[in-house]
């Protein structure tokens, strides 16, 4: 058996040649070497991604809401008084505030939410469970 000493661009054409050929007949993608980040498309995104969840809460409230209101005048209750619908109309925004923050997206009564919660636990009126 003879060996000979390959030159360097007979090694160059050689592992060009290989590549090509394993290229072909290989199932694996190529993983880009450098990835252009666009900031707008990012913010875009971002802000899509909150008025989907956003979107999906208010569904959820609008499919939900409907159901809770006519279970109520079945049972008799006055859901056409004024008052009934001003009280109604601020318990689904408290429920809508905590389903947003359970997605991570504030709404104006989580801070109102969080300070009545806290003056309800000193006087004794509720018991919020810890994580713990």
């Amino acid at each position: 058996m003879r060996m000979e000493l390959l030159k360097g661009h007979q090694i160059h054409y050689m592992t060009k040649a290989l590549n090509t050929k394993m290229k072909k007949t290989s199932n694996i993608i190529d993983f880009p070497v450098k990835r252009k980040f666009n900031i707008e498309e990012s913010k875009d995104l971002q802000r899509e991604l909150l008025n989907n969840k956003m979107e999906y809460v208010d569904e959820l409230l609008e499919f939900y809401t409907a159901q809770l209101c006519a279970k109520f005048a079945m049972h008799g209750f006055k859901i056409h008084d004024e008052t009934f619908l001003k009280d109604f109309a601020f318990s689904i925004e408290t429920i809508r505030s905590s389903l947003y923050r359970n997605m991570g997206v504030t709404h104006p009564f989580q801070g109102l939410m969080d300070d009545t919660v806290d003056t309800m636990e000193k006087k004794g009126w509720i018991k919020v469970p810890n994580d713990d």
